[in-house]
């Protein structure tokens, strides 16, 4: 469940931070009908150098998490399928009991 909730709160940064990084090169932003303005076009470019580091930083964060996430769900997985093999295993043995008391 926790789990799930890490996956869903990734999703929704990886939405929100699309959103703000889109938009700050909107042409309503910035004045021009490009989106650069003819003055600030040094700036500018330096803002979106920075922000396009800082959101691939954010990208490569995300799949780091997701990865451990798969992990930890593959070995969930497993000890699950392990647990299911166990409690078989169990019930085939009281079947069998079972069968000799009642014959």
């Amino acid at each position: 469940v926790d789990l799930l909730r890490e996956w869903d709160r990734l999703k929704g940064l990886s939405k929100n931070r699309k959103i703000r990084y889109d938009g700050c090169f909107s042409p309503k932003r910035s004045g021009g009908a490009g989106g650069l303005s003819s003055s600030a076009g040094g700036e500018h470019a330096r803002r979106k150098r920075w922000l396009d580091e800082k959101y691939e930083l954010s990208l490569e964060s995300m799949d780091a998490k997701r990865e451990m996430i798969v992990e930890i769900d593959g070995g969930m997985l497993t000890a699950w399928v392990a647990e299911k093999e166990k409690m078989d295993d169990e019930m085939k043995v009281l079947e069998e009991v079972l069968v000799h008391v009642l014959v």
